[in-house]
């Protein structure tokens, strides 16, 4: 039987090599268990003033070449989000060796002002797996069937 790529995936630590502007912009962890590495604001104005309903690019201090098969995804931090802040989901593809940014939006009714150093966004890594695309007459049927958005309940 032919294994899968789930099935061949290994969790070792990886190394991923990373050209920053300093220390203080390499990803860390914060706990032994993080799933993901908290990432740093590169103001060198010292800040930043969101206004509600904005988005601005945050330079993140990086760059970095994700090893063979990996993707990185730039996610918010919950303790921003609470105070309106949203970082957008962005996927990073193995073979780009662009300086790391997030993308902050302000949601929230107030101002906000972000600090140079301070934590803005996290980075997880993901292996990544390809699908052939098999395109059909027809798919078959389910219990839900095409009901999306809330279909199942809230």
């Amino acid at each position: 039987m032919k294994k899968t790529q789930q099935e061949d995936f290994n969790p070792v630590l990886q190394k991923v090599k990373i050209l920053a502007d300093s220390d203080e912009f390499i990803p860390s962890y914060k706990t032994e268990k993080a799933a993901a590495a908290d990432l740093v604001a590169n103001i060198p104005e010292g800040k930043v003033t969101i206004l509600s309903n904005r988005i601005v690019t945050i330079d993140l201090g990086f760059s970095m070449a994700l090893p063979e098969g990996w993707q990185a995804e730039i996610k918010p931090r919950s303790g921003l989000s609470q105070r309106g802040v949203h970082i957008a989901l962005g996927t990073i593809d193995e073979d780009y060796r662009g300086r790391m940014r997030a993308v902050v939006m302000n949601l929230g009714k107030e101002i906000i002002v972000l600090n140079h150093g301070e934590r803005i966004a996290q980075l997880s890594l993901k292996p990544v797996f390809k699908f052939d695309w098999e395109k059909v007459d027809q798919l078959d049927e389910t219990e839900r069937g095409e009901g999306g958005f809330g279909s199942t309940g809230l």
